[in-house]
């Protein structure tokens, strides 16, 4: 047993074991089959005390051929690592020798790699990225629709549209409002947006620290509560959780904070610092002449977003008949908050990636034209090789690398121009982008 054992392991040496076990095998049985004749013994007891010695053949020539599989696959993987890291290095000193090309090359590539990956950026953190909202494909806006444009809602028609709409809930108003605060520093001027109590449920979003409104807290005289943004939260009071409570002079009014939102629920840099009740009174609810209030609601579950449509177009073509003098000539549109928010701007940046997209192929098929112009300056070389005994595919894999150095390297000047570029892009941008600080966390 031991004999066979050595002649394996030499043969495991030589790499050539799933070839020869079997006739190794065969050989270490008629070796001692041939000794016990020798001894005496009757040729076929003798071919069976030699079976009964070496054991279970079948297993044995199975436990053999599965030992040498691995151990010449790990050799051939051993091989070519270290043929890898060879070609690896001599492209390098090959790259070395040709400064010139080397740098037009990487330099090339690098502008085309950082462009594209920060325009992209930019895409994915304004059109791409979901919102931070859960289930925000229910989130809508209305808008009243007047000569082809999309314009804001009257109060009267905003409570018609709340009594009325089955297939939306929490629909509420907002409007845009400044506020003068006042404080030790003197006063500060703060965007703000005046919101009905559905508001922040309608986004489902939970606040930060403490509440949003309560139901009643929209009502005149009720309206004296502020919940601030998380920006406005950490740049103005220090990001202080002890802002609850603390009492607020807005407009010369006393206002009470009673939350804190969180930070992804500021979608643009330049978005609202605070939100109060808006209170509307009366008088505003039988007013369907003035249009200033933007209208969000949430799909109840189930409900497809074109038969809310069909529902919102029924009550607009009753107002348009029992109010004919300020709806006659408008209809209602409902729009998701995808489209209402990057809708404007969705088809610019689109059309920008595929420009730097361009700009990427452009670049490649230069770098290629240089690599085409420089392999037939090395045809010596290849022939030289090839003369020497490499291979065709021995010499085409050195080739392959030498372009997969010089690939990596223009990654990672890309990437490190796509930094700086993002930073100027987020810089000179137009305000009112929502989410373009977004896309410099990708980089």
């Amino acid at each position: 047993m031991a004999s066979w054992r050595r002649a394996f392991r030499l043969h495991l040496r030589g790499g050539t074991v799933e070839q020869d076990v079997d006739d190794e095998i065969a050989f270490h049985l008629e070796t001692r089959t041939q000794e016990l004749i020798e001894e005496g013994m009757d040729p076929r007891v003798a071919r069976e005390e030699a079976l009964r010695c070496f054991g279970d053949v079948d297993g044995v020539r199975r436990r053999c051929r599965e030992i040498g599989r691995r151990t010449v696959r790990g050799r051939r993987w051993t091989e070519v690592l270290g043929e890898l890291r060879q070609d690896a290095v001599f492209a390098l000193r090959q790259l070395r020798k040709t400064p010139a090309f080397t740098l037009v090359a990487i330099l090339t590539l690098a502008l085309g790699i950082g462009a594209t990956t920060a325009i992209f950026s930019g895409v994915y953190g304004v059109v791409l990225r979901p919102l931070p909202f859960p289930h925000a494909e229910r989130i809508v806006f209305l808008w009243s629709y007047e000569h082809g444009e999309p314009r804001s809602v009257s109060p009267g028609n905003f409570r018609e549209f709340q009594r009325s709409l089955r297939s939306i809930e929490q629909l509420s108003a907002l409007r845009g409002s400044d506020f003068t605060l006042s404080w030790k520093e003197g006063p500060e001027r703060i965007d703000g947006v005046r919101a009905t109590t559905g508001y922040f449920a309608a986004m489902n979003v939970r606040p930060l620290l403490g509440r949003t409104f309560a139901a009643d807290e929209d009502r005149p005289g009720r309206d004296r509560v502020a919940v601030l943004s998380h920006r406005l939260w950490r740049g103005r009071f220090a990001a202080d959780p002890g802002i609850l409570g603390r009492p607020l002079l807005l407009n010369g009014l006393p206002h009470t904070v009673i939350g804190v939102m969180p930070a992804d629920f500021d979608l643009r840099s330049d978005g609202p610092g605070l939100w109060v009740p808006l209170a509307l009174t009366p008088a505003d609810d039988a007013d369907f002449g003035h249009s200033y209030l933007r209208v969000v609601g949430r799909l109840r579950p189930g409900i497809a977003l074109e038969a809310a449509r069909a529902d919102v177009d029924a009550v607009a073509r009753r107002l348009a008949v029992e109010h004919p003098e300020d709806n006659g000539s408008r209809g209602a549109w409902l729009e998701g908050i995808v489209d209402g928010t990057v809708g404007g701007i969705r088809k610019r940046l689109v059309i920008l990636q595929g420009a730097v997209l361009c700009v990427l192929l452009i670049a490649c098929v230069n770098v290629a034209n240089l690599l085409l112009a420089r392999g037939a300056a090395r045809s010596r070389e290849i022939a030289v090789r090839a003369a020497l005994g490499a291979g065709r595919g021995r010499i085409v894999r050195q080739l392959l690398t030498e372009s997969l150095v010089l690939g990596l390297a223009g990654v990672a000047g890309g990437l490190i121009f796509a930094g700086f570029t993002v930073r100027a892009l987020k810089s000179a941008s137009p305000a009112g982008i929502p989410r373009i600080e977004i896309g410099r966390a990708h980089v």
